[in-house]
């Protein structure tokens, strides 16, 4: 059950994160947040599935 929690927190950080880069076309600032934003869920992710599969 820990684990659908932690994938939906991911994957909403992942969407805020993507149209955030869409959307934003003039600050350089923003857009490396943004990718930061991606990049820390993706490692939410491995680490979620790391313990999920021990």
């Amino acid at each position: 059950m820990f684990l659908i929690k932690y994938i939906f927190v991911s994957v909403i950080i992942f969407l805020i994160s993507f149209f955030g880069l869409i959307y934003n076309k003039k600050s350089i600032l923003i857009i490396l947040i943004a990718i930061e934003l991606v990049l820390l869920s993706v490692n939410i992710l491995f680490i979620v599935f790391s313990i999920y599969l021990d």
